[in-house]
């Protein structure tokens, strides 16, 4: 890693971010992090077997470089790039000013806001994976960063008690760049489950969703929200959004009930001001791996 002058950069945060293709752009399947040496060098070690990483052979990664009074940098790079270990060679520009101001939908500011980057270029950054990447606003709505490219940057993560967790494009003003945050509103819904003669009933406490309201079908603009079943399968989401309002369940491995995926991959209509989720039996399936040869049973075979 070194500067615009070609010198070498100490201490340099170097991220490698896991592969996504079919998550949401908040969420991260892990990442491995090193800093550089005196010499400006550093080395990342990722596992032939981690399929986090190593999911193609032409699988390609993100790579966050981050130093002081340096602009953030990102890349991608095909990981087979690790299994021939070809240096690869940095250059972080200086540091910038940049200013964000955070606005509500009627032009007030918003302050105590915490804002990170979403999207630089065409790259996507995980909300996690930026975490030393951020700035809350100020009483008059603005957040100051130093180093962000300006020109790149379009998308902001915006975190505070008001507005619940989104993900907005920005825009430019007179002012700057500008950040307008969506409208939300607290739901309530209730988690039914159909009985089954061959399971005992779930467990509606075990259960945990998270909500996400998009205006578009490329994220451009959308909110995510978590909340908790309790045991009479009621629930509570707090600042959801306008427009198509989708979920995703975490049910124990042992439950042997799921979502109906008419109801988990469309959009979610509200019923007496409330959504209504159940749960169906599962399908079950069973079988027996064996040896081709003997035909004795094979144990601990992943399946």
């Amino acid at each position: 890693v070194i500067d615009a002058q070609g010198k070498p950069i100490m201490d340099a945060e170097v991220r490698l971010i896991a592969p996504k293709d079919f998550s949401l752009p908040h969420e991260t399947f892990g990442s491995v992090t090193v800093q550089s040496d005196a010499s400006g060098e550093f080395a990342l070690q990722v596992l032939a077997s981690d399929k986090r990483f190593m999911q193609g052979y032409h699988c390609k990664a993100m790579l966050l470089v981050r130093a002081a009074d340096c602009e953030l940098h990102t890349t991608a790079f095909h990981l087979t790039r690790c299994l021939v270990d070809a240096p690869l060679s940095i250059k972080l520009r200086p540091a910038t000013p940049l200013a964000i101001h955070v606005l509500d939908t009627k032009g007030r500011p918003l302050a105590n806001v915490t804002v990170r980057p979403a999207k630089i270029g065409e790259y996507l950054l995980p909300v996690e994976e930026v975490t030393g990447t951020e700035a809350i606003t100020d009483a008059s709505g603005v957040a100051n960063f130093t180093g962000l490219p300006s020109a790149q940057l379009e998308r902001v993560y915006l975190m505070g008690q008001e507005i619940g967790h989104q993900c907005v494009t920005l825009s430019k003003t007179d002012t700057g760049l500008t950040a307008v945050a969506l409208d939300t509103q607290t739901r309530r819904g209730r988690l039914t489950a159909q009985a089954a003669e061959l399971y005992p009933m779930p467990v509606f406490s075990d259960v945990a969703l998270q909500f996400v309201s998009s205006l578009d079908e490329t994220r451009s603009a959308y909110t995510w929200s978590n909340s908790q079943v309790d045991s009479s399968g009621s629930f509570t989401v707090d600042h959801v959004g306008d427009g198509v309002v989708t979920f995703r369940g975490q049910l124990p491995e042992q439950m042997s009930y799921t979502f109906d995926s008419a109801v988990t991959y469309s959009g979610l209509q509200l019923t007496d001001d409330g959504y209504q989720l159940e749960l169906v039996p599962a399908t079950r399936v069973r079988g027996r791996i064996i040896d081709a040869d003997s035909g004795e049973g094979l144990p601990q075979i992943h399946i």
